[in-house]
């Protein structure tokens, strides 16, 4: 017989695990300070260097690793290729300091998932691990902002002959980290017409997610002339 004074318990949300890797203590304890003390993070690792990365994400088994650009070892777009190569499904934020923040586009290219620079606030940047930690494509403002204003220095590259020229405006600003009814706003568009966009480039690319066409896009243009001469 049902007893309707008997409450059933929800299952506990595991926490969303973090390791950071920043070569600085003072910066590392502050980022230590701010995501510990977020409802449902937990921090399971710190690193200094880049040499044992791999093997520390291996150990402590993380659902994100915060990587600050400076650290030692490699390049950040190799150290983020090399765990990504072993831990497939790790999603990497990068922290980036004011002198890569040139390498935004590159760093997202080689298989970050979300991107912050140091200057960015607070609230933003944990409410932007949240969202890469579902596999979104999460990027600061300031971020965006970088990118919009490096797209539209370039030159096209070879596969937007591909796309008309509103797939590549909607193409741009899914780039620039736009939602759909944000693109829609921007382009005077109902949020279905962009959606049908999206299905056009995704086919056109080959490709069959948002993160999978920014990469695309970003990987692409990373490679083209003006990126090469810099």
């Amino acid at each position: 017989m049902y007893d309707s004074n008997t409450m059933v318990e929800k299952p506990m949300e595991s926490p969303l695990t973090i390791l950071i890797a920043e070569p600085l203590d003072l910066v590392r304890a502050g980022l230590r300070a701010l995501l510990a003390g977020e409802p449902g993070f937990r921090i399971v690792g710190e690193a200094s260097e880049g040499a044992t990365l791999t093997e520390m994400v291996g150990r402590s088994q993380p659902d994100i690793l915060l990587l600050e650009t400076s650290l030692t070892g490699l390049l950040p777009e190799e150290l983020i290729a090399q765990v990504k190569a072993v831990h497939p499904n790790l999603h990497v934020v990068m922290l980036v300091g004011p002198q890569e923040e040139a390498k935004v586009a590159a760093l997202l290219a080689a298989g970050a998932t979300g991107c912050f620079l140091k200057r960015d606030g607070a609230t933003e940047f944990v409410r932007g691990i949240r969202a890469a930690a579902s596999g979104e494509l999460s990027v600061s403002s300031t971020v965006a902002r970088l990118l919009l204003g490096r797209l539209a220095t370039q030159e096209q590259p070879s596969f937007d002959s591909l796309l008309t020229d509103r797939e590549r405006e909607v193409l741009d600003l899914l780039t620039a980290g736009l939602s759909n009814k944000e693109i829609a706003q921007k382009l005077y568009l109902s949020v279905r017409t962009v959606e049908v966009h999206l299905r056009n480039i995704y086919a056109k690319l080959g490709v069959r997610s948002r993160l999978e066409a920014v990469t695309r896009a970003l990987g692409d243009r990373a490679s083209g002339p003006n990126l090469a001469a810099e």
